[in-house]
């Protein structure tokens, strides 16, 4: 991971866009001294021969190379290189290179002919011609490398980023399995039934154990059985009929074979909206087919029509990766999803 201190200068300078102009500075200083010291290799003793016309050489030669380097940054390599494009990338440097190196060539020829110089092509032309070619290669490799280096340096944060707000989605989603006031309510009531009835608490505690264990262990696995699914509702409704003794009765009914498997926490998201409509019964059935299954629960005592289950519809959806049939009226829910992992 990459650390996001502001205290390193050399990641501020490279990064940042407030030293973009130094960057830009140095960056062109830097050629400046390059090239003027090739020239002074170049051209040695013939300096005063040659007069001003070195200095527009020079100058010359600085200004075509940081415009090759800055097409580069700014063109061939997000692009080209970026978009995995290496062959026209290489390609295109090649030929920029090779068109430099000669138009390069050309020019001292001239300047060195001027002053009665002739140069042949021999062993030290060649020699000259692999030095260029090595040193233009390396600017141009580490012109892309800056860039590389900061699209690293961006998406690594993006990534950081990504996890972060991962971590905190599973953080919510915890959250949301497991209701504080859910427990809060179950534990006061424990504390309070064990003075008169231990084991009564005991068994509670026991209830609440298993469905923590559900919640926290089982729920991390992609699918879970229906069977284990349907266990968790009837003793989470059970214990919410603790916390609100007398207000509401619950039934379940399964019809067919419910060895198979289902995404954890399909149901329970709905079952908690419709609790929170304070329904006097509930009645949920599951009509298993053979590649699907129809959850409908009927209440009495409250409208669930008014109820928007869109979050829910698209949790399922992107748990089952296609479209959710979620329908509710004033007295029942439904929904009706496929299957495709059997036991």
């Amino acid at each position: 991971m990459i650390s996001r201190t502001r205290n390193n200068i050399l990641y501020d300078f490279l990064i940042q866009p407030w030293y973009r102009i130094w960057r830009h500075v140095l960056f062109f200083l830097t050629f400046t001294f390059i090239f003027i010291g090739q020239s002074l290799f170049v051209f040695g003793d013939q300096l005063e021969a040659i007069g001003n016309k070195v200095y527009w050489f020079t100058g010359g030669s600085v200004l075509t190379m940081v415009t090759v380097l800055y097409l580069n940054i700014y063109y061939h390599v997000p692009l080209l290189l970026l978009k995995n494009k290496y062959v026209q990338f290489f390609a295109i440097f090649l030929a920029e290179t090779a068109l430099y190196i000669i138009i390069k060539s050309v020019v001292e020829t001239h300047l060195l002919a001027q002053i009665g110089i002739t140069r042949n092509f021999n062993g030290i032309t060649l020699l000259d011609i692999i030095s260029n070619l090595t040193l233009y290669t390396i600017c141009i490799i580490g012109s892309s490398a800056t860039v590389l280096f900061k699209q690293w340096i961006t998406d690594s944060e993006n990534i950081d980023d990504l996890k972060n707000k991962q971590l905190k989605n599973r953080v919510e989603e915890l959250k949301n399995r497991i209701n504080p006031k859910f427990l809060t309510n179950i534990l006061d009531y424990v504390s309070e039934k064990v003075k008169s009835d231990s084991c009564a608490a005991s068994d509670i505690l026991f209830s609440l154990s298993d469905m923590l264990r559900y919640e926290l262990y089982d729920c991390k696995r992609e699918k879970v059985l229906l069977d284990s699914d349907v266990e968790f509702i009837d003793a989470y409704l059970s214990l919410e009929q603790l916390n609100h003794p007398g207000t509401f009765t619950h039934t379940i009914t399964t019809t067919g074979k419910s060895k198979l498997f289902v995404p954890p926490f399909t149901y329970v998201p709905i079952i908690r909206k419709i609790i929170e409509q304070h329904p006097t019964s509930i009645h949920i059935t599951f009509d298993i087919g053979k590649h699907s299954v129809t959850f409908r629960c009927t209440v009495s005592g409250a409208n669930l029509g008014h109820c928007d289950f869109s979050p829910e519809k698209q949790r399922l959806a992107a748990i089952h990766h296609k479209n959710i049939n979620l329908v509710n009226t004033a007295d029942s829910v439904e929904l009706h999803h496929e299957i495709c992992w059997k036991k």
